[in-house]
């Protein structure tokens, strides 16, 4: 029998099975010769992708961590504590067939999932309280009945929910990168500093404010950027009713769309209401408030206690003022000292730019959370807001605070913020402001719902003391020790610590006849008090909430600014320019009219808005209070 041997054309293709073994391993052996270099060359070539790409996705910043990228979005759910059929939950969407709307009024809050198009135009924040009340009320009532064993709940949370990002949405669809946004706002493109592309979410990033001037459109863009990809999750919520406070942590990040939070709110809403349907209670108007009133329900008291005594003063220990020096704090202070040398402040307004670009100034606003500038009416009704929901969260959490210096002019005179004041400073002694920074940092303050519908972040510096301590402007870059910043307008008011006087200046303690060192304690800012001067603190109204103010006021703040003039019969300080005429009958009628009122609009409305809470703190000056005497604002 012949040896079929195979012409070239098919030597690749076929070996004859005689073929001896060692042979075929010389083969196989040149074969893998000939393909190492190229398997060689292709490990290199994918090290070094992975290699850049891990570069280029990296962010890196004083604050911010590669981690605040690297996040899970699979959303905790608390069924197994709330006794939920997994089964029934049906992760509802949004919807994209509408309906007519069916009540009169479009300011109904109703579920982000009922299917009406005014819906998804803007953010309902009263829709967010509701889901998180509702898990805390049920919560509340098996904790009080004695049938629940579990842990508090914990949050998923995401910025959307709590901060209107609906400028976003057109890039959301398009995802362009840094070059391609160069062009938004601009009549050319323009390179946008600190832009980085970061393809998986918005298409483009920023996790730092600019440093030169820009338009309000671009400013506004490069905060909401940072909140929707790169900003670090609150690390508590705390929830204000009346005067408890219901702390929780966050756990993961997750939208409510994107979560089964809506579905578990519908299933427990189903037993509550066996007679319903799962479509009727979707297009049905629901409010925070009625869960509040379930929270007070379930305690079986009222939120509010308005039997507590009256009291005129408040008592600080003055051991309070002291800070042990610890390995921790020097280390802090080296910390403080090289960022200052850096000018890494940690806390950054917005430099604004005209749209023609004519004029440019710093605004105080924090750039995270800036949307507009606002006008004088907008900006107090937010500091407003800040001022009443920071005094709840103080009062309700027994932290000691008091107006500063800078503040008390105004309060001196009608028991409100200052047409001039562009921003609120409060003072706090130094273990209260320790006691922020390491309890409540970096958490969010969401309002009573029968107070309004904000939420405010508490973010206290990393070198806060710093400056009191060494009673030195240069220990530290910034000069405040924390922010309440409302997160919806980027407006926000400053915290400052004070601390035990490290030296004391010859002619304050010539002004103040002693030189005990003991009985003096410093600002961040410079401010010195004199013990006996500051303590006790007396109670008061401000904005028509409890507040507490030093025993004193220095005599350089009795006096307004010279471009504001008190006028008696509004109980309001007005523009020197303004009000140069009223007949005395207008000024002497209990209920000022719009002639009494310098026949201004904005003088109109802010007289209205306040007459009731100004009457009061005129009435309770100097006498014992407590919260019967509040007084509601309302713009």
């Amino acid at each position: 029998m012949s040896t079929y041997l195979p012409s070239s054309k098919e030597e690749t293709k076929f070996i004859p099975r005689n073929l001896s073994w060692k042979l075929r391993f010389k083969k196989t052996w040149n074969l893998y010769h000939k393909f190492l270099p190229i398997l060689y060359l292709s490990c290199l070539l994918f090290g070094g992708f992975v290699y850049i790409s891990k570069k280029t996705n990296g962010i890196h910043s004083n604050d911010l961590s590669i981690d605040n990228f690297q996040f899970d979005d699979t959303y905790q759910s608390n069924n197994d504590q709330l006794d939920l059929d997994q089964q029934a939950l049906t992760n509802l969407k949004k919807p994209t067939i509408f309906e007519e709307f069916p009540y009169e009024s479009k300011d109904l809050t109703m579920l982000p999932i009922a299917p009406y198009e005014h819906l998804q135009d803007k953010l309902d924040f009263r829709s967010t309280m509701t889901f998180y009340l509702e898990v805390i009320k049920n919560y509340v009532a098996k904790s009080t009945s004695g049938s629940n064993s579990q842990p508090p709940p914990t949050f998923s949370f995401n910025w959307k929910d709590f901060v209107d990002l609906n400028i976003l949405k057109p890039l959301l669809q398009e995802k362009p990168n840094c070059f391609r946004i160069g062009a938004l706002g601009a009549t050319s493109r323009i390179p946008w500093e600190n832009c980085l592309d970061e393809p998986r979410n918005l298409g483009f990033v920023f996790i730092n404010p600019s440093l030169y001037p820009e338009s309000e459109f671009r400013l506004s863009i490069r905060g909401k950027s940072y909140l929707y990809t790169a900003a670090p999750l609150p690390n508590k919520l705390i929830f204000l009713a009346g005067e408890l406070a219901f702390v929780t942590r966050v756990n993961k990040r997750a939208s409510l769309d994107e979560g089964t939070m809506i579905d578990e709110y519908l299933q427990r809403k189903l037993k509550e209401n066996p007679g319903s349907t799962q479509e009727k209670i979707i297009r049905t108007p629901i409010n925070p408030s009625d869960e509040i009133d379930g929270i007070s329900q379930a305690l079986k008291r009222d939120l509010i206690n308005f039997n507590v005594e009256k009291s005129l003063h408040v008592n600080v220990d003055d051991n309070s003022f002291s800070l042990p020096t610890t390995k921790e704090n020097k280390e802090k202070s080296m910390l403080a000292n090289a960022a200052r040398h850096n000018d890494d402040r940690h806390f950054r307004n917005v430099l604004i730019k005209s749209k023609d670009g004519q004029w440019e100034s710093e605004e105080q606003y924090d750039w995270r959370f800036f949307n507009k500038k606002l006008n004088n009416l907008n900006k107090k009704k937010s500091l407003h807001s800040i001022v009443e929901n920071y005094l709840q969260f103080c009062t309700n959490l027994g932290i000691t605070t008091w107006l500063s210096e800078e503040s008390l002019t105004s309060w001196n005179y009608n028991g409100l913020i200052g047409p001039w004041e562009d921003t609120i400073r409060f003072e706090l002694p130094a273990s209260d402001v320790s006691r922020i920074a390491n309890s409540f940092n970096y958490s969010l303050i969401i309002s009573d719902p029968k107070n309004g519908t904000g939420n405010y972040l508490i973010d206290i510096s990393p070198w806060f003391l710093e400056r009191a301590r060494y009673n030195d402007g240069g220990a530290a870059p910034d000069p405040a020790d924390g922010r309440i910043i409302d997160t919806h307008t980027g407006v926000y008011i400053e915290l400052i610590g004070v601390i035990n006087a490290p030296r004391i200046p010859k002619d304050f303690a010539a002004q103040h006849k002693s030189e005990k060192v003991s009985e003096y304690v410093v600002t961040g800012r410079g401010n010195f008090w004199h013990l006996p001067s500051l303590l006790p603190l007396n109670k008061t109204l401000y904005e028509g909430k409890i507040a507490n103010v030093p025993k004193t006021i220095p005599e350089q703040y009795l006096e307004p600014p010279i471009e504001y003039h008190y006028k008696d019969h509004l109980r309001l300080f007005v523009d020197s320019k303004k009000c140069t005429y009223v007949p005395e009958e207008e000024k002497n009628k209990f209920d000022q009219t719009y002639i009494g009122c310098c026949h201004d609009d904005l003088i109109w409305k802010d007289y209205n808005s306040t007459k009731f809470a100004t009457q009061k703190f005129l009435q309770i000056k100097g006498q014992p209070i407590n919260v019967l005497d509040e007084t509601d604002i309302n713009f």
